[in-house]
């Protein structure tokens, strides 16, 4: 019994003991020590001298991976470096156009959605002559659209018409009230080439006040911006279709023209739509901006253009006449004394001929004896590598 007894007293003293050792500890500790841990995704050592991998990214614990601020932080880990944001594409200019018998009440409120939405908006009031907008969106006439576009900037026209329905007379709370119906149609249309972008409807149920039609007007302003947003983005970063005319080409250097369009890199489709009174209006599949098809036209072996208006979506260019080897003449003949003629070419591969004879052309230069006495013109024919012909006449002892 009295074993029993001092057992019992010798566990109670080692139970004490362990508290007073751990309160001890604990005090010793400082409040904000904290323990240290490896980074997520760092690799620890075991005894063995080994790697451990950690068990998060191992697969192990099925715990989630905490977040590693970019700069390393305090956990020591190698952030990702952030990547340079692309650089949003530019907006069009927007003309918004309501017309009906509640149109100028609610085209402030889409105006605002567009202007939020970050849009550059063309004020209707401020035009010259409003009826040049009228005629435009009445005839839907091509040239009319595009003198908007170059004479105010305007790239995209938010057409659209409000009207209200009268649907009757209600006693509401002892108060009659009107109440209508409204009927919403907007479309955009692009003023270089008077495509509709985008058309929708929209309609509101019967009500007394305009709250409920300008909250749909809104939602279906915001919409456009959504579409644009997404056809802009669209046009700059992906291919695109665009309007070229050739004015004053003959028709015999047409297929030439469109053989060599078609073969161009970025091109990715070429449709001729007409062709009257030699003009030739295109329709032009291009990866790339407006400027990359206009170097594309004037980068042509065989022709020589200029470029006479050139709009996000549509490029006139001019014919201006054949690219050939140009052959000049830097001297003679003379009928005196110098029975030489000499004279050099603008093009590498160009081949010359004098009176029918073909001359040696060394480095651009070309050198040939004339018999003075036995013509009185010379005749010089130069032909470049893409088959183009420049013919010069001179006379003996003359220009």
């Amino acid at each position: 019994m009295i074993r029993w007894k001092w057992l019992v007293l010798f566990l109670c003293f080692a139970i004490i003991s362990g508290c007073v050792v751990e309160r001890k500890h604990r005090r010793e500790t400082p409040k904000n020590q904290q323990p240290q841990y490896e980074p997520a995704g760092s690799l620890g050592n075991d005894n063995n001298g080994g790697q451990v991998p950690d068990p998060v990214t191992s697969g192990g614990g099925g715990g989630e991976v905490p977040d590693i601020p970019a700069s390393g932080g305090n956990t020591g880990g190698v952030g990702t470096q952030p990547s340079t944001p692309l650089v949003p594409p530019p907006l069009p200019r927007v003309l918004v156009y309501l017309r009906g018998d509640k149109g100028e009440d609610f085209a402030p409120y889409v105006e605002e959605t567009f202007k939020e939405a970050g849009f550059k908006l063309i004020d209707r009031d401020q035009l010259q002559n409003i009826k040049e907008v009228d005629a435009a969106l009445s005839t839907n006439d091509r040239n009319k659209m595009r003198a908007l576009k170059h004479r105010y900037g305007i790239e995209v026209i938010l057409a659209g018409k409000v009207k209200s329905q009268f649907v009757g007379r209600r006693r509401i709370y002892g108060r009659m009230y009107d109440f209508y119906k409204h009927k919403i149609n907007m479309k955009a249309i692009e003023a270089d080439t008077a495509e509709i972008i985008y058309s929708k409807p929209a309609y509101t149920l019967e009500a007394s006040s305009e709250r409920k039609v300008i909250r749909r007007v809104k939602d279906l302003a915001s919409l456009f911006a959504e579409k644009l947003k997404q056809r802009w983005a669209k046009k700059r970063y992906q291919g695109r279709n665009f309007d070229v005319v050739i004015s004053r080409i003959p028709y015999k250097h047409l297929i030439r023209f469109e053989n060599y369009l078609k073969k161009y890199p970025k091109v990715t489709s070429l449709g001729r739509r007409s062709y009257a009174e030699n003009t030739a209006f295109y329709d032009v599949g291009f990866r790339g901006q407006s400027d990359g098809l206009e170097n594309a036209i004037l980068g042509c072996p065989f022709f020589r253009f200029k470029i006479v208006r050139t709009t996000n979506n549509r490029i006139d260019a001019e014919f201006k006449g054949l690219k050939s080897g140009a052959v000049k003449v830097e001297k003679g003949p003379s009928v005196d004394f110098e029975p030489f003629i000499e004279g050099t070419v603008d093009k590498p591969g160009t081949r010359v001929w004098v009176n029918g004879k073909e001359v040696k052309v060394v480095n651009g230069k070309w050198r040939t004896r004339i018999k003075i006495g036995s013509v009185k013109e010379v005749v010089i024919r130069a032909v470049d590598p893409f088959g183009n012909v420049t013919i010069q006449k001179r006379r003996i002892g003359g220009p």
